[in-house]
């Protein structure tokens, strides 16, 4: 899991008949790592808390922005909600055959104030057929690929 903050301030001065308003908040981002079978549907989080106004959230793959739904992948915003002060965004990945690094940017009033990296880590298992006959013993061999750590 990975957890970056962001703060911005909006600060304004009463001197010579100037106004000074200062408004300032601190926002959590928290994003988690996955690990999946090729082929399997799942989906990654980008959660934003302590918000106090909503911001612009968007999904990349390397240089490309995705965007709505697509051939592979497909996005779900959650709403910015006052009470809890949250907002996020799922991004569904149909058909996972590949590692890659997904990153959630986070804008507010056209300026990028958070960017994290998610690692989805595929990985593939198989394991032979056998036949086995009733009250019969026999070991099955499972072969798993392409991991990026011990499970």
């Amino acid at each position: 899991t990975h957890i970056n903050s962001f703060s911005k301030s909006l600060n304004c001065v009463l001197a010579s008949n100037k106004l000074t308003v200062s408004i300032s908040r601190q926002t959590g981002v928290t994003v988690t790592d996955r690990e999946v079978k090729k082929g399997t549907e799942t989906t990654l989080t980008c959660s934003l808390t302590e918000l106090t106004v909503e911001v612009v959230i968007s999904w990349w793959d390397g240089e490309t922005q995705l965007t709505g739904a697509s051939e592979g992948y497909s996005i779900l915003p959650v709403a910015f909600n006052a009470e809890t002060s949250t907002q996020g965004s799922q991004l569904t990945v149909t058909n996972p055959t590949t590692d890659k690094v997904y990153t959630c940017k986070v804008h507010h009033n056209s300026e990028e104030v958070a960017v994290k990296a998610i690692n989805l880590n595929v990985y593939d298992m198989t394991m032979a057929a056998r036949e086995v006959g009733s009250g019969s013993t026999t070991t099955f061999t499972c072969t798993m690929t392409d991991l990026t750590s011990a499970l």
